[in-house]
């Protein structure tokens, strides 16, 4: 009788575990779900490096960083999160942190871009950074 439960919980668990590993959103979708398909092909087919840029901006460019108290105080706290949007401007520190925790999480909602810099933003009331690689790290990612 264990032997059959300790299968069954384990045909369970591999079960859930193929549903969230297989319901997570590509890089191809959440790039599609921001600029269109019609944006992602032509960019595809003319400027193939772009495309690149933005599969290495959301796997590795792109981060939410727990930091220690004080830490980066000294930079302009954000309030509100700046989103790619025709209804709203911005969001909440709470609605984006909750947004960044999901599974599907897609940056590129986000008024943000790297740039030859390394990017520092502070958030609000939290003890958390948005930090966003710069572009020579991500362009030199894409070719190793």
């Amino acid at each position: 009788m264990k032997v059959t439960m300790k299968k069954n919980i384990s045909i369970l668990f591999l079960f859930f575990s193929s549903l969230i590993l297989f319901g997570q959103a590509t890089n191809q979708e959440k790039i599609v779900a921001v600029y269109g398909q019609e944006w992602y092909d032509r960019e595809l087919s003319e400027n193939k490096q772009m495309i690149d840029l933005l599969n290495e901006y959301l796997t590795h460019g792109f981060l939410v960083e727990t930091v220690s108290e004080g830490k980066y105080n000294e930079f302009v706290q954000m309030s509100y999160v700046p989103v790619l949007s025709k209804n709203n401007d911005s969001v909440s520190v709470q609605e984006f942190l909750s947004d960044s925790e999901t599974i599907d999480f897609n940056p590129l909602k986000y008024r943000f871009f790297p740039t030859h810099e390394s990017q520092v933003f502070k958030l609000a009331g939290v003890n958390k950074i948005i930090y966003i690689k710069p572009i020579d790290f991500l362009i030199n990612k894409t070719n190793d």
